[in-house]
């Protein structure tokens, strides 16, 4: 613990009749001013005439303090003076404002209020009307924090929620919170609740949380959902098979037990697709299937002979047939002293196209 500090202020006569002045504090290096002119920083030595003298100090961080000394030639005048630490602004808020503020005891009124206080620990505690108030000990030192702003949280009451069946993922306000049947304190007035459960339709429902001492209670039916799976597939001609059995896609949600299920679609021209979806209790699963065409034969016969061809901007060898996707392809033939052809030809899935140049 700090005690006070102390300045002593000790006169010696000197031979001429001048008398020494000799000034120390604690802590040292407070500045010093005799008679309203400073002269220097303690420990000072100096010489003034005899009588009374205004002595003052002064250092950063503590009150100015002064002193008369009474100075008498031929004798030594030793003066002591106290530097006390100075009080420190602290500003203190609340989050709503209006909060009644007491430290160590004493009022100090409405926040935000800014206080004087002395460095170290002192008791703080907040109060507004319908929140719940704080207690705390504020700690407040030259270098440390100066601002402090405190949340009020408004009263919490007892909710209890419980869900049929049970087990169901409780989300209040859009907080996850716990599992029903749950229990526990909020704010009262509006809430929202929101109950998932595998295999069942995600729930929301509203509830008043009462002010009183008994729980508010809400109880919430969950209705069960079906395990389907919904699928499209491109060509919408295509013959689709689940689990071995013909089904129409492109029309709905299929009903299906929960777990695993081997799907198969195919056309002619096309690639076969096969591939296996998991389906879990209560949930609709989406799959879109498109095929991929089977290549197809495409025959380019051209005059004269060893012009030269381009399939869809690529130099082509026509002498064999090639290979293509199902779909519409740029031919072109070329070659000196003859006009340059163009054409377009569509080939279907499943057939052989042939074109003449």
């Amino acid at each position: 613990m700090m005690g006070l500090p102390l300045v002593l202020l000790a006169v010696v006569a000197g031979a001429d009749g001048d008398v020494t002045l000799k000034v120390v504090s604690t802590p040292a290096g407070a500045q010093v001013s005799v008679d309203g002119s400073t002269v220097g920083k303690t420990p000072f030595t100096g010489k003034v005439e005899p009588g009374e003298h205004s002595v003052e100090l002064t250092l950063d961080g503590y009150e100015r303090t002064g002193k008369t000394a009474s100075c008498v030639a031929q004798r030594d005048c030793l003066v002591s003076l106290a530097l006390k630490e100075a009080p420190i602004t602290v500003s203190l808020s609340s989050t709503p404002i209006g909060a009644t503020a007491t430290v160590d005891g004493k009022p100090v009124g409405l926040t935000p209020v800014d206080v004087d206080l002395s460095p170290g620990k002192h008791a703080l505690s907040l109060a507004l009307q319908g929140h719940q108030g704080v207690q705390t000990t504020l700690t407040v030192s030259r270098k440390g924090k100066r601002d402090f702003n405190f949340p009020l949280s408004a009263p919490r009451f007892q909710l209890a929620v419980q869900s049929s069946p049970p087990g169901a993922q409780l989300r209040l306000d859009g907080e996850a919170v716990g599992v029903t049947p749950w229990s526990g304190r909020t704010a009262s007035g509006p809430h929202t609740l929101e109950l998932s459960l595998v295999g069942f339709a995600t729930a929301t429902q509203d509830v008043t949380v009462l002010p009183r001492p008994l729980p508010t209670r809400a109880a919430v039916k969950l209705t069960p959902v079906p395990t389907a799976l919904a699928l499209s597939v491109e060509p919408k001609d295509a013959r689709v098979l689940l689990d071995g059995k013909g089904v129409v896609a492109n029309g709905g949600a299929l009903p299906v037990k929960p777990g695993a299920h081997a799907l198969e679609v195919e056309l002619a021209g096309y690639e076969v697709q096969k591939l296996k979806v998991d389906v879990p209790k209560g949930e609709t699963v989406s799959r879109a299937v498109t095929l991929t065409p089977l290549k197809v034969e495409l025959v380019i016969h051209v005059t004269p002979a060893d012009a030269e061809v381009r399939l869809d901007g690529a130099v082509v060898v026509v002498t064999v047939p090639l290979q293509v996707v199902p779909g519409t392809h740029q031919v072109e033939a070329r070659r000196q002293g003859y006009t340059t052809v163009q054409h377009a030809v569509e080939v279907k899935p499943g057939t052989r196209g042939e074109l003449a140049l």
